[in-house]
């Protein structure tokens, strides 16, 4: 069993919603809340949810056939809990939805283990010109991978891909100062140099 109670703009952070809300093609702005049966936080974070008929309009465009429903969108920072009160992770998603999403991950004991980064091909916009379904997000539909793993809450090794998963840009190892231990870069999943170029 699973509990959500959904907040309209009650929230100390209401940019959001005073962003949104008042747009023709967005049917609702909220704060949802999703708790375990034990009453503990699960998820938190804002949703938007874009209009039904704006959502048909694309439909018919698309010639999409069968019952169309209303799309819905996170923006901002989403919070999830584990069941025993814990911080599971974080995902951030820009306002802007087009300047790549941020997820970090910890461990049980509330330590950063990964930081994921990923811009995606094709970006879900509120643009009334360009209302665009929500995607399954898989790795073909990445632009940009980057992550960032932790050991015991610090930086230990980094790694980053192309659009086609292959190696790309900086791979580093770090001491346990979070000091540079070895660094390479790639293009195009080609080993190019032992040194990362200097920005």
């Amino acid at each position: 069993m699973l509990i959500i109670n959904k907040v309209f703009g009650q929230e100390s952070d209401s940019s959001f919603f005073f962003k949104y809300n008042h747009l023709e093609f967005v049917d609702s702005v909220f704060y949802q809340k999703q708790f375990y049966p034990n009453r503990k936080i699960k998820h938190k974070g804002w949703v938007i949810i874009a209009s039904l008929k704006e959502t048909q309009k694309l439909g018919n465009i698309r010639g999409i056939k069968g019952e169309i429903t209303p799309f819905e969108q996170n923006v901002g920072i989403h919070n999830y809990f584990n069941e025993d009160g814990s911080k599971m992770k974080d995902i951030i998603i820009p306002s802007d939805l087009i300047s790549g999403t941020e997820e970090k991950i910890y461990d049980k004991k509330g330590l950063l283990k990964k930081r994921v980064f990923y811009i995606e091909k094709k970006d879900l916009t509120f643009d009334k010109k360009d209302v665009k379904d929500k995607e399954t997000k898989d790795k073909s539909n990445m632009e940009l991978m980057k992550f960032e793993f932790y050991l015991k809450g610090k930086l230990w090794y980094t790694e980053e891909y192309d659009s086609n998963m292959k190696k790309n840009g900086c791979w580093k190892v770090y001491n346990k100062n979070e000091s540079i231990k070895s660094e390479k870069y790639y293009q195009n999943g080609e080993l190019i140099s032992k040194k990362c170029p200097e920005k």
